[in-house]
C-alpha cells in the first residue's frame, strides 16, 4: 500500500465520523489483514502532524500500530516528526518510549529530543506545555531513584537480589535434578518423564517470577519457557552416559534455556512500552 494510500484512508475516516478511535481501530485491523508493514509509519505521523486537533486515542490503534515496528521502522522517524513538527500526541509517543528505554545510552537522545521540542518554533503553546512537564516528571523521577548504570553482560551470583538466588535454586532442583533423576544420575528418585515435566513447568514459573517479578507475565512465561525446554534438554543429553561433568549441564541447561530467556526478555520490552502515568493528563499525578 502506497503513502497516499495511506493517507487518504486516514483523511477518509476523519471527515467521516467524530468517533475517530473506533474507527481507527477498524482500518489498522484491516491493514494487519492486508499485510500493511512499516509503509505506514511515515504517513501516519505526517497525518498526526497536519491534524493535531483530532482525538487519536488513549494511546490509540493507531499508536498501537506503529509501536509494532522496531527503532529503525518507528522510533527514528518518531523523533524525525518530532524534530520536524512535534504535536501533543507524537509527544506523548516520544514519551512513551523514553519510558521504555533500558540504558542510559538509549535514554540520552530521546529526552534530548524531548528538550529541543520546548524550543520547537513549529510547536504550539499546548505541546511545549506537555514536553514541559513530560520533562520536570523525568526529573523527578531521576531524583528518586538512583542513576541507571549500563548492564554488566557477565553473569555473577553475587550480585543476584536474595529472591532472585531462590528462584535460582528453585529452578534448579525441579527443572535441572528430574531429568539427572530419570537418567540414573542422583538419589535414585523414581521420576516419571510426565511428573519432571510437571516438576519442570511449577519451577520454571516460580523460579522466572521470582527472578523477573515486573511484570510478572515476562518472569512467568519466560520461566516456564526456560524449565521444560532444560529438562528435555537435560535429560536427551545425559541418556546413555555414564558420567557428565558439571560444565557440560550448564551449557546445555544455558542453550536450552535461552528461547525463554529471550521471550521473558521480549515480554519484559513490550509490556513496558505502556507504562502507567504516560498519558500527558497523568504527568501532574505523577509529578504530585
Amino acid at each position: 500500500m502506497t503513502p497516499e494510500e495511506i493517507t487518504r484512508q486516514l483523511q477518509g475516516i476523519a471527515d467521516a465520523s467524530d468517533d475517530f478511535p473506533a474507527k481507527s481501530n477498524h482500518l489498522t485491523e484491516s491493514w494487519l489483514a492486508a499485510r500493511v508493514g512499516n509503509e505506514a509509519v511515515e504517513p501516519i505521523l505526517r497525518f498526526m502532524e497536519e491534524h493535531p486537533q483530532i482525538d487519536y486515542g488513549t494511546p490509540g490503534a493507531l499508536v498501537h500500530f506503529v509501536e509494532c515496528f522496531g527503532k529503525k521502522d518507528y522510533d527514528d522517524k518518531l523523533l524525525a516528526s518530532v524534530e520536524r513538527k512535534p504535536v501533543t500526541h507524537t509527544v506523548w509517543m516520544l514519551n512513551r518510549i523514553i519510558n521504555a528505554a533500558e540504558s542510559p545510552q538509549e535514554l540520552e537522545p530521546l529526552v534530548a529530543a524531548m528538550d529541543r521540542v520546548t524550543r520547537n518554533p513549529r510547536a504550539d503553546a499546548e505541546t511545549v506545555q506537555s514536553a514541559t512537564e513530560f520533562l520536570e516528571g523525568l526529573a523527578e523521577s531521576s531524583q528518586n531513584t538512583e542513576k541507571p548504570r549500563p548492564r554488566n553482560t557477565v553473569f555473577s551470583i553475587q550480585k543476584l537480589t536474595k529472591m532472585q538466588k531462590i528462584g535460582l535454586c528453585v529452578f534448579v532442583l525441579l527443572c535441572i535434578i528430574p531429568a539427572l533423576e530419570m537418567n540414573g544420575f542422583g538419589l535414585g528418585i523414581p521420576f516419571t518423564f510426565p511428573t519432571a515435566l510437571a516438576c519442570a513447568s511449577v519451577g520454571g514459573a516460580i523460579g522466572g517470577l521470582l527472578f523477573c517479578p515486573r511484570p510478572p507475565l515476562a518472569g512467568l512465561i519466560g520461566g516456564l519457557l526456560a524449565g521444560l525446554g532444560g529438562l528435555v534438554a537435560i535429560y536427551f543429553y545425559t541418556q546413555h552416559r555414564e558420567s557428565v561433568s558439571h560444565v557440560e549441564l550448564a551449557v546445555v541447561q544455558c542453550m536450552a534455556s535461552l528461547p525463554g530467556y529471550l521471550a521473558g526478555a521480549w515480554l519484559k520490552k513490550a509490556l513496558s512500552r505502556d507504562p502507567e502515568g504516560s498519558h500527558p493528563d497523568a504527568v501532574s499525578d505523577r509529578a504530585g
